[in-house]
């Protein structure tokens, strides 16, 4: 079953976050299905068989465990804005798409979808998570209805330099204006620019900002663009 499927069948009444609760939890063991619950900060209370091989880990060692920390940082913060609506209540079941990070580091692009379950007794809110997951081909790049979100694999890592012309070249700076801000001179802008453009494998600068933001480089919501710390080399 798709997705799409099990979520429009789970969810044709989203009044009662008990009837979601007792069909998630009907199936919570089923193969194939890759499954958790979350405490009211976020935690994992419980996880699948499904969702242990997936993350690597026995279900006692990832019970207790943040479920942000077993995404990629750049991902994170549109995750946990998802999670709060449904701990605050605002939305009975919301979905989000991130990047999971594998047992062993390698990324997996996966989307989320996330239903609020309120006690009574305790008028606490637990959270039920369905990932379903899309495996990334050689070359790292994952394609979903016709778009290209490519991940880095393995993570891209830009200087100091290289995160400054970025974050310029997304604001629409041309060279000479770029070597101005950064006292370089043209060619040395150029330089920096053709690294970056074979770090992304891409030929052009209008592709590089789409890259760019498309793998979480840019983080969102950021004017002037800003590049994501995570991606950043450490200059020590």
């Amino acid at each position: 079953m798709s997705l799409t499927t099990f979520v429009a069948n789970a969810n044709q009444d989203e009044a009662s976050s008990h009837r979601h609760a007792e069909y998630f939890l009907s199936i919570f063991h089923q193969a194939g299905l890759c499954m958790a619950s979350l405490d009211s900060a976020s935690r994992l209370l419980e996880v699948n068989s499904d969702f242990s091989r997936l993350f690597g880990g026995s279900p006692s060692a990832l019970r207790g465990r943040p479920f942000l920390d077993l995404l990629h940082p750049a991902g994170r913060p549109g995750v946990q804005s998802e999670l709060a609506r449904v701990m605050t209540g605002c939305r009975v079941r919301t979905s989000s798409q991130g990047v999971a990070l594998r047992s062993d580091g390698s990324p997996l692009p996966v989307e989320l979808t996330m239903i609020g379950v309120r006690d009574p007794h305790t008028s606490g809110v637990e959270t039920l998570v369905l990932v379903s997951t899309e495996p990334i081909p050689a070359g790292g790049v994952a394609s979903e209805r016709g778009g290209t979100p490519r991940l880095a694999t393995p993570p891209i890592m830009l200087t100091e330099t290289e995160a400054r012309i970025l974050e310029h070249l997304a604001t629409g700076f041309s060279t000479q204006q770029l070597a101005r801000r950064m006292h370089l001179s043209s060619k040395g802008v150029e330089y920096h620019i053709s690294a970056l453009l074979r770090k992304a494998g891409v030929s052009n600068r209008t592709a590089l900002v789409s890259w760019a933001h498309s793998i979480g480089i840019l983080a969102a919501g950021w004017w002037p663009p800003r590049v994501a710390p995570t991606f950043v080399q450490s200059s020590a």
